[in-house]
């Protein structure tokens, strides 16, 4: 019966691990780039910038997932007030 969520369930794990594995990758060289620059006193400063872009990276991400979540609720209430019937696929008929 739930055969679509369950092949969404199981399409969307291989790429949260392909996103985390990326993310781990570019933690690493981050890190490898710092070091490298630490050598040469400029690693506080590459430290600093690389939070302060992490920062306003996330601040935007965040907005980015409020304005899907607004989005996805206006769009249900619309729906919703338009008054036109929805057909409901869970229902079992005779």
């Amino acid at each position: 019966m739930d055969g679509g969520l369950n092949h969404m369930v199981a399409k969307s794990t291989p790429l949260t691990l392909r996103r985390s594995a990326v993310f781990a990758i570019l933690l690493a060289c981050t890190a490898a780039a710092i070091l490298a620059l630490a050598h040469f006193q400029m690693g506080l400063k590459a430290l600093r910038a690389g939070f302060a872009l992490f920062n306003v990276l996330s601040f935007f991400y965040c907005l980015s997932l409020v304005g899907q979540k607004a989005w996805e609720t206006s769009a249900r209430n619309a729906v919703a007030l338009s008054g036109v019937p929805t057909e409901q696929s869970n229902v079992e008929r005779d």
